[in-house]
């Protein structure tokens, strides 16, 4: 390809892939300065090709096909493609002080919000099931079968099988978990009246809820492809869930005019080649969930950073990822926020082109940056400068008590505003402030809040199995995506976050149940399978209770599951045994009152 030639009438006819093809085949990878610690994507040399221009700058590439009927060419119009591809890496971005053909964003006229599909829903549980529907539980109940025959296969072990029913309630459990938090959690089975939750433990036998914990599943593993393979899924234990939940999470509500990008972290200390280290997150240890959210904290769209592919890191990674998760929002004249991980010159003009408004902090080592702007050590607090290209690219730098540089495609430079500041003897100071500046604090944290809102009452729980986390973490993202819908659709039942967390996790169990009973449940606690049941009117009725020699026995009254004591004594009339010595006299404890 590299002795091709092409005209400018046929690149404008080309379409963006087409493009790409063609240009980048020959175009040798340019170097990749990578910081270890937080997996960003440094500078390189990268084409817009939105904005490629001839030598007249009135022809551009566009990502749409003309007619063919203005196919035609001559071959004078041929120049070779090595200087087409010098032409557009030279002069991309012409940077002046003065904007003199600023274009004003396009209002925003599309819905959004909660989809109108929930209007008939009114309780809790139903519009969490809009988002994890009962299909999702009839396929976690088949791979756990599934599962648990391959693994009696090879052991011998028998095993009953779970069912939808059994598994709402599994999930329910887990809920109510992140509300009420004990050290383990098999102290809401403890036979200790102050761990013991009566509730819970009247839901499911602990030795089941152990069965499921370890036994359940998202994908048949039997199958999964080998690494090196050309289907090779390095999330292929979670893959049903997180594509049913992405496109349940984009049906049932539509974006807002603003919206976030930014990382998110699932804790994780384990072993795991997903698990990244962002030493500037509250969770400097996990897997990195790249996010998209609306002004209310709705976790719109989301994709898990899995790690370079082989032993080459992914170039262009920021882009790449604004690009996918702003797919869907092509045309639609929203405003995106993201912060200097993602943010390049190329791809704000590429956003434009697609009619999305962008704007975040940029490093100011990126490629493109204008070099005749105000020195950092030179600006004062509160100072700002500002460059501009004619497409509306918006370069700003502002002195607070650091220097921030920003980037827009839509921001009309030059507005300043105010903002107050604390100086160091305590007082306050007003002091001038860029409305990109002001516009980016007051949208950025979206995905902030979604997971201010997840963390509040997470189910927190270790597992040596590493998708476990994942699977959990998506249970949580789902309840916050509902209570959002529920808060905003039924703004008359006003709920807080914890009273629709119980609500979900109790309707789970009602509907897990084919003949719930009325009224609250019992608070009496079941009878204990590892000491006599002798009714207390019988130990305490003053009868002639008389200690005797017996064989070796488990004392009613000290022993424990945990801890057994044997003793040789017991009683004649309640034919338990019962500690009698100097040191303990349980045989006494034991019929008194």
């Amino acid at each position: 390809m590299a002795g091709k030639k092409w005209s400018y009438k046929e690149l404008e006819n080309m379409t963006y892939e087409e493009y790409r093809n063609i240009f980048f085949e020959d175009i040798p990878s340019g170097n990749e300065s990578e910081d270890d610690q937080s997996g960003s994507d440094e500078d390189f040399v990268d084409v817009d090709v939105h904005n490629a221009t001839n030598t007249n700058n009135n022809v551009g590439i566009h990502p749409e096909r003309v007619s063919d009927s203005d196919s035609s060419y001559s071959d004078d119009d041929l120049i070779p493609l090595a200087d087409l591809q010098k032409k557009l890496s030279l002069d991309k971005f012409v940077w002046k002080k003065v904007a003199t053909n600023y274009t004003a964003p396009q209002e925003f006229t599309k819905d959004s919000g909660p989809c109108n599909i929930l209007d008939d829903i009114e309780r809790p549980v139903e519009v969490f099931l809009c988002l994890f529907p009962d299909s999702l539980f009839d396929h976690i109940v088949f791979q756990t079968n599934l599962y648990a025959t391959q693994a009696s296969a090879r052991s011998g072990k028998l095993f009953t099988p779970t069912n939808t029913m059994e598994m709402k309630k599994f999930v329910a459990i887990n809920i109510l978990m992140g509300i009420k938090r004990l050290p383990s959690y098999r102290d809401f089975w403890s036979t200790q009246i102050e761990l013991r939750d009566k509730y819970i433990s009247s839901l499911i036998p602990r030795t089941r809820f152990d069965w499921l914990l370890g036994n359940v599943h998202l994908n048949d593993s039997v199958m999964q492809p080998k690494r090196g393979e050309p289907l090779y899924d390095k999330l292929y234990k979670v893959r049903p869930i997180l594509q049913i939940l992405s496109e349940n999470y984009a049906k049932y509500y539509k974006p807002t005019k603003n919206v976030s990008i930014d990382e998110s972290m699932i804790r994780f200390k384990g072993r795991s080649s997903l698990r990244q280290y962002m030493p500037n997150k509250p969770i400097k240890r996990g897997y990195k969930v790249l996010v998209r959210a609306s002004e209310s904290g709705y976790v719109d769209h989301f994709q898990i950073y899995t790690g370079k592919n082989g032993e080459n890191a992914e170039k262009n990674l920021g882009a790449r990822v604004v690009t996918d998760l702003t797919r869907s929002l092509v045309n639609g004249h929203h405003i995106v926020y993201f912060d200097n991980y993602f943010t390049s010159l190329m791809l704000l003009r590429q956003l434009k082109l697609d009619k999305i408004y962008a704007c975040g902090t940029i490093r100011q080592n990126r490629v493109g940056i204008p070099t005749d702007v105000k020195e950092d050590k030179a600006s004062k607090r509160g100072e700002s400068d500002f460059r501009v290209t004619d497409d509306g690219i918006t370069f700003c730098k502002w002195k607070d008590k650091r220097v921030v540089a920003m980037a827009s495609n839509f921001h009309m430079p030059g507005i300043i505003e105010t903002v107050e500041r604390k100086k160091k003897d305590g007082e306050r100071e007003t002091i001038a402030c860029p409305v990109i500046i002001k516009n980016y604090n007051a949208n950025m944290g979206y995905v902030d809040k979604a997971d201010i809102l997840k963390s509040t009452y997470e189910l927190d729980r270790k597992s040596r199995k590493w998708w476990h986390r994942i699977m959990w973490h998506f249970v949580d993202v789902t309840i916050v995506n509902a209570y959002i819908l529920y808060t905003e659709r039924c703004k008359e039942k006003s709920l807080d976050l914890k009273s629709f967390r119980l609500s979900v996790a109790t309707g789970l169990v009602g509907a897990a149940s084919k003949n719930p009973r009325r009224g609250r449940p019992s608070t009496e606690m079941p009878p204990n399978k590892f000491k006599a049941n002798i009714p207390l009117e019988k130990r305490t009725d003053q009868a002639a209770h008389m200690p005797k020699h017996s064989s070796s026995r488990r004392c009613a009254f000290c022993s424990t599951k945990a801890e057994q004591h044997r003793t040789r004594w017991s009683c004649s009339t309640c034919n338990v045994g019962l500690c009698l010595t100097d040191q303990k006299n349980c045989f006494e404890k034991y019929h008194s009152k």
